[in-house]
C-alpha cells in the first residue's frame, strides 16, 4: 500500500490565523477599542498602581508582550480599586456606574491577557465577570464599546474550545455592536474575526464573502472564474484611517485569497502589506507580511511545478525553481529583519522567537517538498544546490528540537508541522542519505515529538488541536506498521486516529474529520479488515461530499493537493468495492457502489474543475434512459484495469477485469494514443488498437450483439479520457462502423429535445484569418477552409456566418444573447485543458478563456430564449499530455448550459474538419426518426472514413460528443 504524499502545507491556515489573532488583541487594545469617554490619557504619578494609570500602564505592558506583568497591574488594581479608580473615573459619570465599568474593563482586559498566555480557564472567568458587570450597567455608548470588547473575548475563547459556530455568532453579535456605534473599525475588526473562524472549519468561499463585505466590497464574486479585483479590493483596504488595519486586513485577505486560489491578487495585496509593515519599521509586522507572502510564492511554486510536469518544459520548470527561490528568500529573510531591529524585537522577544521557529519551520517543509519534486528528474545542478539547504536546515530544525519554546497553541501547531515534514523526511528514500542530522534516530525522534505533543494538547481546551495532534500521532503509527507489519504498531495507529476522529467529529471538523476516516480506511485495509475499510472509506467520500466546495475551490488551477488528499479517497474506496480475491466477481451491491463513488469523483473532479457547485442543478443517479444505449466504466485501478458495463435491459451490472498493473496499461493506452495521430493505418497501430479493443469491449460484445446497442457511452478515468474510443479496432472494423459514442462525466444529464423536433438553425462563428504581430494569435496558423467549412453548413441548414474581423468576444456574446438558434458552431483555433486559464477559444480580438465563454454562452438563461442544443468546436484540441483535458469538454459543456458538445481529442487539419463537418450536418439535416446527436456524428465519421485518402482514424476519429447523445 502506498502512503499519499504528505502535504507541507496542510495545517498552514491554522497556524496563520493565530498569527493574525495575536495582532488583532494588541489592535484591539489600540485601535479597535477606544478609551471609554472620561478616561483620561495623561500619565500618572510613577509607582500609582490603581486608576486609570494602572489600565495605561497595564496595556503598555500588553502590548510590548509583556503579558504577566500586564496581569499583575490589573489585578493589583481590581484589589485596591475603589475612590481612586471611581475617582479617576467620575466625571460625568455616578460613582457606582464609573465603578462597574472599570471593573468591566479590568477584567476583560485580565481575559484577554490570560489568553495570551493560554490560562484559559482564568480566561474564561475573567471575561464572564466582566459580562456580568456589563449587564448591571444602564445602556450607553460607554456600555456598549466594553460589551462589544468583552464579547470579542469571547468569541476567540468559544472558537479555542472548537465552539466554532458559536464564536460567528458572538462576533456577529459584536459586528452589531459596532454598526450601532457607527464605529467602522470596529465592524471590520469583528468581521475579520468570523472570516478567520471560517477559514479555520475549511470555509474559505465563506470567509472570503465575510471579508470582501468588511471592506464594503458585497458585490465582489470569491468564485474563481470571477475572482475579486485586486485594484479594487487594494482601493478599499487603504482607504481605512488607520495603518494597523490596513495591514491587518491586507493580511487576512491575502490569506484567504492564496487558499482560494487567486494567487496574483493575494501576491499584490501581501506585497502592499509588505510595504506598510516596512514604513512603520515594526519588525514583527514585517516578519509576518514575509510569511504570508513566502506562502504565496509557495503556492505559485506548486502550480508552476505542476504545469511542468505536465509540459515537460525546461521553461516552466525554471519558472517553478524561481519562485521556490523567492520564498525560500522570504521565508529566510524573516530572521534577518528581527534582527535588524533587535532593540524592539527584545520587546516582544517570545513572540519574534515564536514567528522564527514558523518561518524556520514552513522553510524546512518546503525544501523537503522541493527536494522530492527534483528528485524524480534527472540529476541537476538544482538538485545539489537545494539538497545543501536541506541539510543545512536539518542542522537548523536540530537545534529548535533542542531548545524548544514553552507549550503554547502556537508552538503546537508548529511542532505539527515539523513532525509531518520528518514523517515525509522520512519516507522519502532518496533523501536518506542527506538525513545528516537525524538519520540514524529519525523514528524515534518523530515518535518522541509527537507524543510530546499529544500530552501538550491534551493540557489544551483545543478539540481541533487535540485531534489534529492524535491523528498526526495515529500517522506515523500507520507508517511504522508499514514498515514493521506487527500488530501493535497496528493498534497504536488505529487507537490514535479513532482518538482524532472523535474529537474532530465532536466539535463537527468535518475538512478535518475525514483525514481520519479515510486513515483509518486504509488501517483496516492493510490489515485485511476490508469490510471496515469500506466503511471508513464511504465515512470518508460522505463527509467529503459536505466540505468539498471550499477544500477543492482551492485547487482548480493547481490541481495538486485534489490529486493527493481527495481523489485518493474515491479511487482507493472503489479499489475495495472492486477487488476481486481469488478471481471470485464482487457483489451486484458492490458493483452499483463502485459505480455510485466513481460518479461521485467524476462530479468532484468537474466542480474542481469549474470551482462551482455542480449538486443543486445536476443531480447523481441513473444515467440518461435510452433504451439502446449502453454505459461502459473503464477504471484503472492500482493492480487491474477494470470495466463495468450497465446494460439497457438488465439490471444486472457487468464486471470485467484485466490483471495489469497501472503504469504498464498507462503506458498501452499513451503508446496508442500517439499512435492514433499517425497519417497512415500501421501494423503496430492495428495490434494495439485490437488490444484495448479486447480489454474494454470484446467481454461485452455479445451481449450487446443480443440487445441490439446502438450506442456505447463511457464514463472513462484517468488517461483513458482522451483514447478516442471511435478508433478501437475489433480485427476487421473500427468501432465507430458498429456503434454510435458519446463521453459522459457520470452525471444524470438535462433532457434535450429530441433532433427530429428541431429547427435546424445554426449561429456559425468563424476565424480562417490570424492577425500578424497579435500576441493572442501566436503561434496559431491560419485555417484557409473555415470559410469554406461554414459555406458546407449554410448549404444544408438555415445558418448565420460571423467571420473573422466580426467574430470577437463582445460580438459572441451579442449574437448569442440575441439568437434562439438551438446549434452553436465554432471554428477557429482553441484547446481544452485541465487548468480552465489555458482552455480557450480564439477570437480576433482576444483568446476567450473557459469562464468567459461559459458566461457568454449563459446569456441564454433569459427563460424565453431556447437552450444550446449542441455546441460545436471544430478546429480545437486537448492539451498534449494533459490526462485530464477533456474536463475542459465537458466543462464546457456543463456551465454553459449547452445539452452537449462535439469537439476534438487532437488538431485535425482544417481541410478533413471541414469534409467532416459537412457530413455532420447532412445527417443532421435528415431528421430520421431514430436519429441521435451521437448516431450523426458516427455516421459522418463512418462516411469520412470510407472516403479515399481517409481511412487513417487520424482524420475522424478525434470527434468526440460529451454530454446528451440523445
Amino acid at each position: 500500500m502506498t502512503m499519499p504524499p504528505l502535504c507541507p502545507f496542510s495545517s498552514t491556515f491554522l497556524r496563520i490565523w493565530r498569527f493574525v489573532l495575536a495582532f488583532l488583541l494588541g489592535f484591539m487594545l489600540t485601535v479597535a477599542v477606544p478609551a471609554t469617554p472620561g478616561f483620561s490619557q495623561a500619565a500618572a504619578p510613577v509607582g500609582a498602581d490603581v486608576g486609570l494609570n494602572a489600565i495605561e500602564r497595564g496595556r503598555a505592558a500588553y502590548q510590548q508582550g509583556r503579558w504577566e506583568d500586564a496581569i499583575a497591574i490589573w489585578q493589583m488594581a481590581l484589589k485596591t480599586q475603589g475612590d481612586n479608580l471611581a475617582t479617576d473615573l467620575a466625571t460625568d459619570l455616578a460613582t457606582d456606574l464609573a465603578t462597574d465599568l472599570a471593573q468591566a474593563t479590568l477584567w476583560t482586559y485580565l481575559g484577554m491577557a490570560y489568553q495570551k498566555m493560554d490560562r484559559w480557564e482564568e480566561a474564561q472567568t475573567a471575561v464572564d465577570t466582566a459580562l456580568q458587570r456589563l449587564e448591571a450597567i444602564t445602556p450607553s455608548n460607554q456600555r456598549s464599546h466594553l460589551l462589544a470588547q468583552a464579547l470579542n473575548v469571547q468569541g476567540q475563547l468559544k472558537l479555542a474550545e472548537g465552539e466554532v459556530e458559536q464564536a460567528i455568532l458572538t462576533w456577529q453579535r459584536v459586528t452589531q455592536i459596532y454598526q450601532d456605534l457607527n464605529y467602522d473599525p470596529g465592524v471590520t475588526g469583528s468581521r475579520i474575526n468570523q472570516a478567520r473562524a471560517l477559514e479555520i472549519n475549511g470555509y474559505y468561499r465563506r470567509a472570503c464573502q465575510v471579508l470582501l463585505a468588511a471592506i464594503d466590497l458585497d458585490d465582489q464574486s470569491c468564485d474563481v472564474n470571477q475572482p475579486p479585483d485586486a485594484e479594487q479590493v487594494l482601493q478599499h483596504v487603504l482607504s481605512q484611517p488607520d495603518v494597523s488595519l490596513q495591514l491587518l486586513t491586507l493580511r487576512s485577505l491575502g490569506n484567504i485569497f492564496r487558499l482560494k486560489g487567486f494567487l496574483p491578487q493575494a501576491q499584490s495585496l501581501l506585497h502592499t502589506s509588505l510595504e506598510l509593515a516596512q514604513s512603520l519599521a515594526d519588525p514583527q509586522t514585517i516578519g509576518l507580511s514575509l510569511l504570508n507572502l513566502a506562502h504565496v510564492e509557495a503556492a505559485q511554486y506548486q502550480r508552476m511545478a505542476f504545469l511542468a510536469d505536465r509540459s515537460n518544459q525546461e521553461t516552466d520548470r525554471q519558472a517553478a525553481l524561481n519562485l521556490a527561490r523567492q520564498a525560500l528568500e522570504h521565508y529566510s529573510a524573516i530572521d534577518a529583519r528581527l534582527s535588524e531591529h533587535q532593540d524592539e524585537a527584545d520587546r516582544l522577544e517570545a513572540s519574534n522567537r515564536l514567528l522564527r521557529m514558523q518561518a524556520a519551520i514552513q522553510r524546512f517543509n518546503f525544501l523537503i517538498q522541493l527536494n522530492h519534486w527534483l528528485a524524480a528528474q534527472a540529476e541537476t545542478p538544482e538538485q545539489q544546490e537545494f539538497q545543501r539547504q536541506l541539510q543545512a536546515q536539518d542542522q537548523e530544525m536540530a537545534k529548535w528540537l533542542s531548545n524548544p519554546l514553552p507549550p503554547s497553541r502556537e508552538v503546537l501547531y508548529s511542532q505539527i508541522d515539523l513532525a509531518r515534514g520528518l514523517m515525509q523526511r522520512w519516507q522519502d528514500r532518496r533523501a536518506q542519505s542527506a538525513f545528516t542530522a537525524f538519520a540514524t534516530t529519525s523514528p524515534d525522534l518523530i515518535r518522541q515529538l509527537l507524543e510530546q505533543i499529544q500530552q501538550q494538547a491534551d493540557g489544551l481546551d483545543d478539540p481541533q488541536a487535540q485531534s489534529y495532534a492524535w491523528g498526526t500521532l495515529g500517522q506515523f503509527y500507520e507508517l511504522l506498521a508499514l514498515q514493521e507489519q506487527t500488530p501493535a504498531a497496528w493498534a497504536q495507529a488505529q487507537t490514535a486516529t479513532q482518538q482524532a476522529l472523535g474529537l474532530a467529529q465532536s466539535v463537527q471538523a468535518w475538512s478535518i474529520a475525514y483525514q481520519w476516516q479515510w486513515q483509518l480506511g486504509r488501517i483496516y485495509q492493510a490489515q485485511g479488515q476490508t469490510e471496515a475499510a469500506i466503511a471508513h472509506y464511504q465515512a470518508a467520500a460522505a463527509t467529503l461530499s459536505t466540505v468539498r466546495q471550499d477544500l477543492l475551490a482551492v485547487e482548480s488551477q493547481v490541481q495538486l493537493s485534489f490529486r493527493d488528499d481527495v481523489e485518493p479517497v474515491y479511487r482507493e474506496l472503489v479499489s475495495l468495492l472492486l477487488a476481486s480475491p481469488n478471481g471470485t466477481p464482487p457483489s451486484q451491491a458492490n458493483l452499483q457502489l463502485g459505480i455510485e463513488e466513481i460518479d461521485a469523483l467524476q462530479l468532484t473532479e468537474l466542480e474542481n474543475f469549474l470551482s462551482c457547485n455542480l449538486t443543486p442543478t445536476i443531480a447523481l443517479g441513473q444515467p440518461q434512459t435510452d433504451p439502446k444505449a449502453a454505459i461502459l466504466y473503464p477504471i484503472l485501478l492500482p493492480d487491474q484495469l477494470v470495466v463495468l458495463a450497465r446494460l439497457p435491459q438488465s439490471d444486472m451490472i457487468q464486471f470485467h477485469a484485466v490483471a495489469i498493473a497501472r503504469d504498464e496499461a498507462t503506458h498501452q493506452l499513451e503508446q496508442l494514443r500517439q499512435q492514433v495521430e499517425q497519417r497512415y493505418l500501421s501494423d503496430a497501430f492495428l495490434a494495439q488498437s485490437q488490444q484495448v479493443y479486447d480489454w474494454l469491449i470484446r467481454p461485452f460484445r455479445a451481449a450487446l450483439e443480443e440487445q441490439q446497442v446502438q450506442t456505447l457511452v463511457f464514463v472513462s478515468d484517468g488517461v483513458i479520457r482522451n483514447l478516442p474510443m471511435a478508433a478501437l479496432y475489433d480485427g476487421e472494423r473500427f468501432l465507430v462502423e458498429a456503434y454510435a459514442i458519446a463521453l459522459s462525466p457520470g452525471l444524470q444529464i438535462p433532457a434535450s429535445t429530441p433532433l427530429p423536433n428541431l429547427q435546424l438553425d445554426v449561429l456559425a462563428f468563424g476565424l480562417s484569418e490570424i492577425r500578424p504581430d497579435f500576441p493572442p494569435h501566436a503561434n496559431f496558423a491560419p485555417l484557409v477552409n473555415v470559410e469554406r467549412e461554414l459555406n458546407q453548413i449554410a448549404t444544408e441548414v438555415s445558418s448565420h456566418d460571423v467571420l473573422n474581423q466580426s467574430f470577437t468576444s463582445e460580438a459572441l456574446q451579442t449574437w448569442i444573447g440575441r439568437s434562439d438558434a438551438p446549434i452553436v458552431h465554432i471554428a477557429t483555433h482553441g484547446q481544452f485543458s485541465s487548468d480552465p486559464n489555458d482552455t480557450f477559444l480564439l477570437a480576433w480580438d482576444r483568446r476567450i478563456i473557459l469562464k468567459d465563454f461559459s458566461n457568454i454562452l449563459q446569456t441564454r438563461e433569459n427563460p424565453n430564449t431556447k437552450a444550446i442544443e449542441l455546441l460545436v468546436l471544430s478546429a480545437c484540441k486537448t492539451a498534449d499530455g494533459d490526462d485530464r483535458a477533456t474536463l475542459g469538454l465537458a466543462g464546457i459543456t456543463i456551465q454553459s448550459g449547452a445539452r452537449s458538445t462535439i469537439g476534438s481529442l487532437w488538431y485535425v487539419d482544417d481541410q478533413s474538419t471541414s469534409e467532416l463537418v459537412g457530413r455532420l450536418y447532412q445527417e443532421l439535416a435528415k431528421s430520421d426518426a431514430g436519429m441521435t446527436r451521437a448516431e450523426a456524428l458516427r455516421r459522418a465519421q463512418v462516411n469520412l472514413l470510407h472516403s479515399p485518402g481517409y481511412r487513417a482514424p487520424v482524420f475522424w476519429a478525434p470527434y468526440v460528443l460529451v454530454g446528451n447523445w440523445q
